[in-house]
């Protein structure tokens, strides 16, 4: 018995099936570029980005209590979740953000989280980035 070779030969079979999941459609942008200062308000805007990546995505909550840091003083709630897309996905990296432009769960549409890790190994069904969304 070899199981590498019988990963192998059911490889594709089980590609298929995680990509059968992905139902929602995201965007990952590539943060870039100098922010805009506006003297009015005294803010700064952050460029848009580059986008890198669309197409199917699923999202996987959070296995875990969300971690509530406190800035300053100001507490937010931090909480990871993973970002699956296709197994041959490889264009998002550490602090691009995904944000997810279609999805029959409205509390997943258009919500952006950063990815914080990319994954890597030999055999892989599908690619999941752990990922962060940061909410005040």
């Amino acid at each position: 018995m070899n199981l590498g070779a019988d990963i192998a030969e059911q490889i594709s079979f089980l590609r298929l099936q995680a990509e059968s999941l992905m139902v929602d459609t995201a965007r990952v942008t590539r943060p870039g570029g100098a922010p805009t200062f506006d003297p009015a308000t005294g803010l700064l805007t952050p460029a848009d980005g580059t986008v890198i990546f669309t197409g199917p995505c699923r999202l996987i909550p959070p296995n875990g209590m969300a971690n509530t840091p406190v800035f300053g003083e100001q507490q937010v709630t931090e909480s990871r979740y993973v970002a699956c897309f296709k197994h041959d996905t490889t264009a998002p990296r550490i602090g691009d953000v995904v944000t997810f432009t279609e999805s029959d769960d409205p509390d997943v549409l258009d919500r952006s989280f950063r990815i914080a890790a990319v994954p890597a190994s030999s055999i892989v069904v599908y690619k999941g980035y752990p990922c962060e969304s940061v909410e005040t």
